[in-house]
């Protein structure tokens, strides 16, 4: 499914577009999908008893794009749900313009089942047989996707160089943060992450002035799973720490409980540039 979407100044900052616009824009062209396909999103939620909570995301950035790039561009959605029993589903969302791809979405939920119009108890399960008969054979039946998120952090964090002290903020599951459940939602995730890495900048300015050559440079990649829902009005911890290797320089981000218990892992990576690491 292809559409075109207009530019227009809220979806971009001064060096790339925002990550949160192109959840956005993702989460949209799936609901797009899902209508033309399936059902629209609110008759499965409150006739089918059918949600799709999110459990991987991962934004890529193969090339410069910014607000005065172009006026308009194209958003491709593929939807698929996939091995076993198509209880989990992914969508990819390619954005190109006429010079080609600029950024792409990748994500994977998994498909739950709840009582209808309640939107709580849910437990996971495959889509109703009605829903499944509509699915053409390219759609369902494909091997499912694992996250690397937590091997590729390990990894990071056991051969770069780490350059900061964890640095820690409270999170809080305001409404404007959340679903119709009262759970947070993950569009605005990039945001507060973006939040807890300036924080961590200005922590350090003394002693790692050089990171705020970050702030001018463009994401290579954002990827993050979610272990756990917040509640509304729930707090959680955002640990953030930065790291260098022979690609560019890292920020890992951990969103805990009180108690310890995860809530999401986030890996960012920048492209190359600024003085020398």
């Amino acid at each position: 499914m292809s559409e075109r979407v207009r530019s227009n100044p809220t979806q971009f900052g001064e060096v790339e577009i925002h990550p949160r616009t192109l959840l956005s824009l993702a989460v949209d062209g799936w609901s797009c999908w899902l209508e033309e396909h399936l059902r629209p999103v609110a008759e499965l939620m409150s006739r089918y008893g059918v949600g799709f909570p999110l459990a991987t995301a991962e934004l890529r950035f193969p090339r410069p794009f910014t607000f005065l790039t172009a006026t308009s561009f194209h958003r491709e959605t593929d939807v698929v749900f996939r091995r076993p029993r198509n209880v989990t589903v992914s969508c990819d969302t390619v954005f190109r313009d006429a010079a080609g791809d600029f950024a792409e979405v990748r994500l994977t939920a998994t498909v739950s089942r709840f009582t209808p119009g309640t939107l709580c108890g849910a437990t996971l399960g495959s889509l109703p047989d009605e829903l499944l008969a509509r699915l053409g054979p390219d759609e369902q039946g494909a091997r499912r996707r694992h996250s690397t998120l937590a091997d590729r952090v390990t990894h990071l964090e056991a051969t770069a160089k780490r350059l900061t002290p964890d640095h820690h903020r409270a999170v809080t599951a305001h409404r404007h943060l959340c679903e119709p459940g009262d759970q947070w939602t993950f569009v605005p995730l990039p945001d507060l992450l973006a939040e807890g890495r300036e924080a961590l900048l200005l922590a350090e300015e003394t002693t790692a002035a050089h990171l705020f050559a970050t702030l001018a440079l463009r994401h290579r990649e954002l990827a993050f799973d979610l272990h756990q829902p917040l509640g509304l009005l729930e707090t959680a911890r955002l640990t953030t720490t930065a790291y260098q290797d022979d690609t560019g320089p890292a920020f890992v981000h951990r969103i805990t409980s009180a108690r310890g218990e995860p809530h999401a892992l986030a890996l960012e990576t920048f492209t190359p540039g600024g003085p020398p690491w």
